[in-house]
């Protein structure tokens, strides 16, 4: 059961190319593999501390009638967590901020889609993984088009978004396509 949820979030319900979470910033960090390494160390361990507690507070208000409150506190903790682990990253020298976009982004797919603090692990490490593995792929992407000097009308950011838009058409063509057998039934 969690190996094919973690397959689902993934491969099939890929969060960058379904629910745009980290498309922007998988757009952006995908400049520099150094960045890349650091930014998914912080945003790992941030997830890593802060869904518990999240997870625990949403039950908690979610008994007691006040569900709603839940986003909120979802990004108090999350600022909280990565300011911590901000702090701990400059003592040793580290200059990448942690943001709080991206996983506050990953735990609330995660805590929304689940039903146990495993379920919410599972899914926000397929999330994790489907924003991590992309980025090698779209650094290649990028110096491929810098190499290949596009023309100078062309934006670069614009190339890089539907360099990733075709790369989701590939990923998910199998859906829509005829090849599918589904689609006949």
């Amino acid at each position: 059961m969690t190996l094919s949820l973690l397959a689902y979030y993934l491969f099939s319900s890929c969060a960058v190319f379904v629910y745009g979470i980290g498309l922007k910033q998988s757009l952006m960090k995908s400049s520099t593999i150094h960045y890349f390494g650091t930014a998914a160390i912080k945003t790992f361990l941030t997830i890593l501390f802060s869904l518990p507690i999240v997870w625990g507070l949403s039950m908690f208000f979610a008994k007691r009638g006040f569900a709603e409150l839940y986003p909120l506190l979802l990004i108090l903790v999350t600022l909280l967590i990565t300011k911590v682990i901000d702090s701990v990253s400059y003592l040793m020298k580290s200059s990448v901020s942690a943001g709080i976009l991206l996983p506050c982004s990953i735990m609330l797919l995660a805590v929304n889609e689940s039903v146990t603090l495993l379920e919410a692990y599972t899914i926000a490490l397929g999330v994790f993984l489907s924003i991590f593995l992309l980025l090698p792929l779209l650094y290649a992407t990028r110096k491929r088009l810098t190499s290949s000097m596009p023309p100078r009308d062309f934006k670069y950011y614009a190339v890089a978004f539907f360099s990733a838009a075709f790369i989701f058409f590939a990923f998910f063509a199998y859906h829509f396509s005829w090849f599918n057998q589904e689609f006949f039934k």
